[in-house]
């Protein structure tokens, strides 16, 4: 029994090296632009390793450049249960999250929506509290819905009054910001 235990183990390591092995490829690859040949890669890797977060997180990226937002969505979704603290698909999909509340009419599905976003951000900046992109999207965030409650800019105020005391050259941040200042 030990000794089949031993050789699980044995190839387990051999699948995981194997499988962020592959990850790397797709990752060089996805960096110089070679979609196809990433995604073939980070495809392989799900092969080693069904729950491999990052190839999850990075096909999601793959398929949004691509168009394919459902599918985006998706990858994203599976990335985040595969590994709660992966902070890029948590804030892929909260900044999807606020194009969908946006297109919302019903009041309890722009709630629900705020909600499940909130949590992806809060999530994100939890495990990284100096996450810049994770500021200007909450800021984004309460920046919907400041029509009904005007108490939202506040709240967005502070996100990127925060953002940029921990990165005062983010682009984006001064974006978000001007933003604000139109509402």
């Amino acid at each position: 029994c030990s000794q089949s235990a031993e050789s699980f183990k044995s190839v387990a390591k051999e699948h995981k090296e194997l499988a962020d092995a592959q990850y790397m490829g797709g990752l060089s690859d996805l960096r110089c632009g070679m979609l196809k040949q990433a995604e073939d890669a980070y495809q392989a890797t799900l092969r080693a390793n069904s729950n491999h977060a990052q190839s999850l997180s990075n096909l999601g990226e793959i398929y949004y450049r691509q168009g394919k937002v459902d599918g985006a969505k998706q990858y994203w979704a599976r990335a985040v249960q595969a590994y709660q603290k992966l902070v890029a698909a948590r804030n892929n999909l909260a900044s999807m999250i606020l194009q969908d509340m946006k297109k919302t009419a019903d009041a309890k599905r722009w709630a629900e929506l705020d909600k499940e976003a909130q949590n992806h951000l809060s999530s994100v900046l939890a495990v990284d509290n100096d996450n810049m992109e994770a500021y200007v999207i909450y800021a984004l965030l309460y920046m919907e819905g400041s029509d009904r409650n005007r108490s939202r800019l506040d709240l967005a105020t502070l996100l990127l009054d925060e953002g940029e005391k921990r990165n005062n050259s983010y682009a984006p941040l001064y974006n978000a910001r001007g933003l604000l200042l139109m509402r």
